[in-house]
């Protein structure tokens, strides 16, 4: 077996100094790390026999029940013909890779190469415009990339293994820009922003239910339903994804300090908006369980397999939905007044009134 990689790197660089001796100044910094390892995965697959429909212990047909005695006539030899098998059940067993050693457990092991990067930058300018005038400029930036990591090899079919990757855009702005009117007045604007992209992401591009002929789910999305075989490994795409989520908030500030022998006054005003983004398939594309009861001797609770279930397309529990999109808006403003004053060279007193936060309603909610 091939020893697995683990390999981290991390390097950078930060500089900075003025651009104009005692005028501009400027500052930036650059971080990488690259991860590059592996993920080991152990998993219980279905056997050459059973993916042809021979099992080890009695198997019942369900299309045979006795509506009055529960009675169901078993498969002879413990075989399901092929001509019994559904269209589509008989298609996702294929996608389990064959066992590599003869154990009914444990009999998969899989080493997927994990991925992750990340970036990060900042740059920052001071600037002195006059004497009584400077601003400041600040940018970042980080990023992160994880892409999807397998826990078995990919099917003939594209992938089919039920995990997901990530990638994060995060943006982050300031300025702010000071003005000194006289020797006990001074003016403070700043300006902010907040960005964040945050988008999970599934295996493969290509939608598989339409070309299996799973009907009655979503046929746009790329991937396959999620399949649950108790005793074996899941397959399939993981619900609630892909997954697309973004929010920003812009934020505009300004307060003014004026100062007078023993007395301070400060008042200024803060206007926000706030926004979230939201698009979510939640189980879209269809969610089935197979746990060997529809196979099972229904008047002795014996016999039945997981396997023979999905082989007939009989399925005990069906989950699916439709999207949720959602668009969220909110602006908030607020403000304050603020009077300092000192009694004496021991004493002093405070007097603020804050104005109440007021929340703007949603503006556009869809769900």
């Amino acid at each position: 077996m091939k020893k697995p990689a683990f390999k981290r790197n991390q390097y950078g660089f930060a500089a900075g100094g003025p651009i104009k001796r005692n005028r501009a100044f400027l500052f930036g910094d650059l971080e990488l790390t690259d991860v590059r390892e592996s993920d080991t995965a152990v998993s219980t697959v279905p056997g050459l026999n059973e993916k042809g429909g021979r099992f080890a212990r009695d198997v019942f047909d369900p299309f045979t029940t006795d509506a009055a005695t529960s009675v169901r006539a078993p498969f002879p030899d413990r075989l399901i013909a092929a001509s019994r098998f559904d269209a589509v059940g008989a298609q996702i067993v294929t996608w389990f890779p064959a066992p590599l050693n003869a154990n009914p457990t444990n009999n998969f092991t899989f080493i997927a190469p994990r991925r992750e990067d990340y970036r990060k930058w900042d740059i920052h300018h001071d600037l002195i415009v006059t004497d009584r005038d400077n601003l400041f400029f600040r940018y970042s930036n980080q990023r992160q990339d994880r892409p999807v990591v397998r826990k078995l090899p990919d099917a003939a079919i594209g992938p089919i293994s039920r995990s997901t990757g990530s990638a994060v855009d995060s943006h982050n702005m300031g300025l702010g820009v000071n003005r000194i009117w006289t020797s006990s007045l001074v003016t403070s604007v700043r300006f902010g922003w907040n960005y964040i992209f945050t988008r999970v992401r599934v295996a493969g591009n290509k939608d598989l239910n339409q070309v299996i002929g799973l009907r009655g789910v979503d046929q746009t999305l790329p991937g396959t339903p999620e399949i649950n075989v108790t005793g074996y490994r899941a397959i399939g795409t993981t619900n609630f994804n892909p997954n697309l989520i973004n929010s920003q908030t812009r934020q505009l500030s300004g307060d003014t300090t004026w100062n007078r022998g023993n007395r301070a006054v400060k008042f200024g005003a803060s206007i926000y908006f706030m926004q979230s983004h939201i698009v979510n398939p939640q189980r879209a594309k269809g969610a089935f369980d197979f746990d060997g009861r529809f196979t099972q001797n229904l008047v002795n609770a014996t016999g039945g397999e997981p396997m023979a279930d999905l082989l007939l397309g009989t399925t005990h529990t069906i989950q699916g939905s439709n999207f949720v999109y959602m668009n969220l808006r909110s602006p908030i403003t607020a403000y304050y007044v603020q009077d300092d004053w000192r009694i004496s060279k021991k004493t002093g007193s405070s007097e603020k009134f804050v104005g109440k936060w007021r929340l703007g309603q949603l503006s556009k909610c869809v769900m």
